[in-house]
């Protein structure tokens, strides 16, 4: 099975990626959408995207999974 870091670096976005760690920071979508300049709905889609990506289920298994494996 391939390294989570690498797949994660291969298969995110720099937005994906810089959203996560505004997950990780305690911001809600509207802030993030606020700090990013974009929609709600980009933050929303965003997240559903990440979250499949890393075949987590919700917020919290995502960011385990990344502070895990020092990715946060």
């Amino acid at each position: 099975k391939v390294d989570f870091i690498s797949d994660v670096i291969r298969t995110f976005s720099k937005s994906e990626i810089e959203l996560i760690k505004l997950i990780s920071e305690g911001n809600i979508n509207s802030e993030i959408a606020s700090k990013l300049n974009i929609s709600l709905h980009t933050v929303k889609t965003h997240r559903k995207n990440i979250n499949k990506k890393a075949a987590c289920k919700n917020v919290s298994e995502l960011l385990n999974k990344c502070f895990f494996k020092d990715l946060l």
